[in-house]
């Protein structure tokens, strides 16, 4: 008999798109799911919609908070509750290629490794909604932990940073919760990453990712830097227990990231807007007790800390 795997779907006020999610999990070639909806206290018909599919597959469970958790901690009933052997999380804007669960999990087994990865197919909301392959064949890479973990200081950090590209071994999983920061995915994969010996990718695009148009404006508008810096850092945390030198290099990368955070928000917010991540970065930069060899990343960590005003105008060339 297949092994069961749980898949955890948080749904807040989904009542546009959750048909669609929930029909693809439907149309799974793999059938030994459990399927978790959390219903995040929503306002909308999505209750309705959950009904009706639990309704026609005994598969589903649901879940109804009494309070909108919000997107950082909503997904933690979901692994309370979970019995699964893995666990995969679908957004429930988002649809998958009908082996998604087949092929992630056969990764898994083929290849003896703690976690499997795939691509997705972004879109935006309002374009037409791609269509799959009809067969996931792509190419497959091997990483030990070493390997993995490099992927945290990729320039795009979505791939490693996304839960729902993702079969996760449960016994893992379980032991982590997902904490309460503006990007909690990348926290939970970093802390995940303790436990990754070895990984397995595919460039297969079996995940159709909707870029909402109302989340992205709604974030342009909102200073949301100190919150982002916070993220990055809470990953050291949990990739502090790897070598030395890359603890040294991981932390010039998250110091340039939140020194870049801070010249964003100074040019989008003003000086005051920035005050917060400024400080934030001032405390990270004590903790450097590391020497750099790299004269020019050194100067600019040292222009951020002392001469932000500087460092701000550099950042901010087009040429930097």
């Amino acid at each position: 008999m297949e092994e069961l795997i749980s898949v955890i779907i948080p749904a807040y006020n989904a009542q546009k798109h959750l048909d669609k999610c929930l029909k693809s999990l439907y149309e799974q070639t793999y059938k030994n799911l459990e399927i978790i909806i959390i219903d995040d206290n929503s306002t909308d018909r999505t209750p309705e919609i959950i009904r009706d599919w639990s309704s026609k597959d005994d598969r589903i469970v649901v879940i109804h908070n009494d309070k909108n958790l919000g997107h950082a901690l909503v997904r933690n009933p979901g692994l309370d509750m979970a019995r699964g052997k893995y666990i995969g999380f679908v957004d429930s804007d988002d649809y998958i290629h009908p082996e998604f669960f087949a092929r992630m999990k056969f990764l898994i087994d083929e290849y003896n490794t703690d976690i499997s990865l795939c691509y997705e197919i972004p879109f935006k909301e309002g374009e037409t909604e791609p269509v799959f392959n009809k067969k996931p064949n792509g190419k497959i890479k091997l990483e030990n932990h070493e390997q993995y973990i490099e992927h945290f200081m990729d320039n795009f950090t979505g791939f490693i940073g996304w839960s729902w590209n993702k079969l996760f071994k449960a016994e893992y999983l379980r032991q982590i919760k997902y904490r309460d920061y503006m990007y909690e995915d990348i926290v939970m994969n970093a802390e995940y990453a303790r436990y990754v010996t070895r990984a397995v990718w595919t460039s297969d695009r079996m995940y159709a990712y909707r870029i909402s148009e109302e989340s992205t404006t709604a974030a342009g508008k909102k200073n949301q830097a100190l919150p982002a810096a916070q993220s990055f850092l809470a990953t050291e945390e949990y990739l502090s227990d790897n070598s030395e030198e890359y603890k040294r290099r991981y932390h010039m990368y998250v110091l340039g990231k939140v020194a870049n955070l801070y010249a964003n928000c100074r040019k989008q917010f003003g000086k005051t807007g920035a005050t917060g991540v400024y400080e934030a970065y001032v405390e990270e930069y004590k903790k450097s007790t590391v020497k750099l060899n790299n004269f020019k990343d050194k100067l600019k960590l040292w222009l951020a800390r002392y001469m932000p005003g500087v460092y701000y105008l550099m950042a901010t060339k087009d040429e930097y």
